[in-house]
């Protein structure tokens, strides 16, 4: 009777004790740290950059990104030349306040949500769940970047460069990639200064209007789509198309339940006239495009006519499938929103 009570007693304890691990929080995947100030000086010390991993005890896609990325060889291999952390956000971990912290800092929303920095906390990308493949694709996207960073910063604090166009124009490149917009907007001032033949102005504004719409100034990108239209109206070098685009979801992104119609006609305006532009990379995919930006604003007969008028326009072109699969899609959602 006793041995079985001490069953019972020990058995009580060890869920206990597992009860109380799992409120604790999460332990980190093999080869992540747990603190962020430690992480980042050592990603400082071996200049390497930080991936950042944050997570919480009740979400299921970490436990898949550490099972089926982390821990495979392939995404093993993609992050050795990481420096990384898991971030605990579980209501009980330790360091909760701390990390929830830095997740707002960052933008962080659901989880897992992952940000890459460099060294001097500069953001070099931010995304959530993927397959070993694409994760594999991305991270090594980024540690590109980093190296390209890396050696432009070197070549900078060798040298004073201010009047340099082709570093100008280098600049602009490396910076726009990290959405350094302060860099960004000087190199752009830079450029349009130096460059005496005018060879550069639509690559210059170009990134005036990528500053604009990082920092939602609509005014100043719309004057700048005026600028760049002027300056390349058939689209040549397709800055005109990638133009039109920041200002269609710079003016979906000020959309309110009072706005909506106003605000969706203008942005609807812009896709149509960006899908009627020549020189596209992709001329398919801009009306493709606007077929799903019709659909997801409830405009289904919209949508319909633009997809319906590409397939007879392309009968034969390899989407064709895809693109009838899709106007059944937005028949199924249509439906449903009836009922």
């Amino acid at each position: 009777m006793r041995t079985g009570l001490m069953i019972v007693l020990v058995t009580l304890a060890v869920a206990g004790m597992v009860h109380e691990a799992l409120a604790a929080g999460v332990n980190p995947p093999p080869g992540f740290a747990s603190s962020f100030e430690k992480a980042l000086a050592e990603a400082k010390k071996d200049n390497k950059p930080l991936y950042v991993h944050f997570t919480t005890d009740w979400c299921g896609w970490c436990r898949r990104i550490e099972k089926e990325v982390y821990a495979s060889e392939k995404g093993k291999e993609a992050l050795s030349g990481f420096v990384a952390v898991s971030l605990d956000c579980s209501e009980k971990a330790p360091d909760v306040k701390t990390n929830e912290a830095l997740l707002d800092k960052y933008g962080g929303g659901g989880y897992p949500f992952i940000v890459i920095l460099a060294p001097d906390g500069t953001v070099l990308d931010s995304f959530s769940y993927m397959a070993v493949d694409e994760f594999v694709k991305r991270v090594n996207g980024v540690r590109e970047k980093f190296e390209r960073r890396n050696k432009f910063l070197e070549k900078a604090k060798a040298g004073d460069h201010p009047n340099d166009l082709a570093f100008q124009l280098e600049a602009l490149e490396v910076f726009a990639s990290t959405q350094e917009w302060d860099k960004v907007d000087a190199a752009a001032r830079r450029v349009l200064t130096l460059d005496k033949e005018r060879a550069h102005t639509v690559k210059a504004k170009f990134a005036q209007l990528q500053v604009a719409a990082a920092q939602k100034n609509a005014r100043t990108l719309d004057n700048l789509v005026l600028e760049i239209r002027r300056l390349d109206p058939d689209n040549k070098g397709h800055s005109l198309e990638a133009a039109l685009e920041h200002q269609a979801e710079l003016a979906m992104d000020k959309v309110t339940t009072k706005t909506f119609e106003v605000q969706y006609k203008r942005a609807h305006t812009i896709l149509v006239q960006r899908a009627a532009l020549k020189n596209l990379r992709d001329p398919l995919s801009a009306k493709v495009d606007l077929g799903i930006f019709q659909a997801k604003w409830g405009k289904f007969n919209d949508a319909r006519t633009t997809l319906q008028k590409l397939l007879t326009d392309n009968p034969n072109h390899p989407s064709a499938a895809s693109i009838k699969n899709l106007i059944e899609q937005i028949n199924k959602i249509e439906a449903q929103t009836k009922k």
